[in-house]
């Protein structure tokens, strides 16, 4: 089971990010949600999606027990005052995608 947690930013406030797994959309998830959902156990790469952009590509072993994550946008801080520049050539790196608690 993978655990999915967007974080509450005020990027894409009314946007849900697709959720891609091995290739295949599996969900979407809301901006301050958390989703769930089963993965086969092995070897999966996982990233997100809206529009034109997309996040790092996450790359994980399913074992049977949950793996718990955090997205969000890149798109936000000091980098929401870059305007539409910024998130039109953002591109990969529009969105973030990491295990939980890694920095």
């Amino acid at each position: 089971m993978v655990l999915l947690k967007r974080a509450a930013q005020i990027a894409d406030l009314l946007r849900a990010y697709k959720i891609i797994v091995d290739d295949q959309q599996v969900g979407t998830i809301r901006r301050g949600k958390e989703v769930s959902f089963d993965v086969a156990p092995g070897p999966h790469s996982m990233w997100l999606r809206i529009d034109w952009a997309m996040s790092n590509k996450l790359d994980f072993v399913s074992d049977g027990s949950p793996l718990e994550l955090e997205c969000g946008s890149n798109f936000a801080g000091w980098r929401a005052f870059l305007g539409v520049q910024h998130a039109v050539s953002a591109g990969p790196g529009y969105l973030w995608l990491r295990f939980k608690n890694a920095k």
